[in-house]
């Protein structure tokens, strides 16, 4: 029989990952191993499927087992095991990481600090939140609406509507362009705190 190269055997755990078939890939990707090595691309499709089911633990073991076989990590590889514990809010795990990407000679980029605030708003700790994203604003980091809308998010959902003024300030001020989902916030934003009429104001 045939034996898929990397190339081919990516595609095929990608395309499992995409339909929600993590065990499945986990499973092709053991039975394969002895002839298609894993690399840092095969090992990373595997952890954007934990990440997408919610399975932080399994992303660990993954990230683990690639540390010890020795398989070269990078920045791409580490933001998804960051982005698996970030969506649980683990965020103790989400500092190891981070750490040990100095070790790995790994840079964290704009994407690693925008996962770091999210996780830090799923688990509610805003201030948290809001401190990497000022550091991220320091280092010319938070030009673009996204890492705004997350944290916007985040203090719709805990309450935090001093946080969440000070943030719009600053997106005026800098002149940070609002997408449609950040109307959306807003619009959910002002209905909590009954000022229905800044609610149509927005729209």
């Amino acid at each position: 029989a045939m034996v898929p190269n990397d190339i081919v055997l990516g595609c095929m755990l990608d395309a499992l990952v995409c339909n929600g078939q993590i065990d499945e890939a986990l499973d092709l990707f053991r039975r394969l191993k002895s002839r298609v090595p894993g690399n840092t691309v095969l090992w990373s499709t595997l952890i954007k499927g934990f990440a997408n089911t919610h399975q932080a633990e399994r992303a660990m073991d993954a990230w683990r087992e690639m540390r010890s076989e020795g398989i070269k990590m990078n920045t791409v590889a580490y933001n998804a095991v960051v982005d698996a514990q970030a969506r649980v809010g683990a965020m103790d795990a989400v500092s190891t990481l981070v750490e040990t990407m100095a070790v790995d000679g790994c840079m964290p980029d704009t994407i690693t600090y925008s996962t770091i605030v999210k996780g830090y708003c799923v688990k509610g700790d805003l201030d948290k939140a809001f401190e990497v994203f000022r550091g991220m604003q320091k280092n010319r980091m938070a030009g673009d609406s996204i890492i705004y809308n997350t944290i916007l998010d985040g203090c719709t959902r805990h309450g935090r509507m001093d946080l969440a003024d000070i943030l719009l300030e600053d997106m005026e001020k800098l002149g940070v362009v609002p997408s449609n989902f950040t109307l959306g916030i807003l619009v959910k934003m002002y209905s909590r705190r009954r000022q229905l009429h800044k609610a149509l104001a927005v729209v």
